[in-house]
């Protein structure tokens, strides 16, 4: 899990220090996506009240497990 205020409160050099291994983009990038995810399910539930999404659950794509990558 991301908490982006915790992400808002780093340090310079912790700040860095992602940036150089490649990790502060996909971390803004999955926060940009969940963020969208949540906008088109109040969309939809706004939409189609007797039938809202109230959970969902994301999993890793097991041709991602099977490649030995985590996320």
């Amino acid at each position: 899990m991301i908490h982006e205020d915790r992400l808002h409160q780093l340090s310079e050099s912790e700040h860095s220090e992602l940036r150089r291994k490649g990790y502060l983009a996909p971390i803004y990038a999955l926060l940009f996506s969940v963020n969208q995810l949540n906008a088109l399910i109040r969309r939809h539930n706004s939409h189609q009240p007797g039938d809202a999404i109230v959970n969902i659950n994301l999993e890793v794509s097991k041709d991602l497990q099977n490649a030995g990558l985590s996320l």
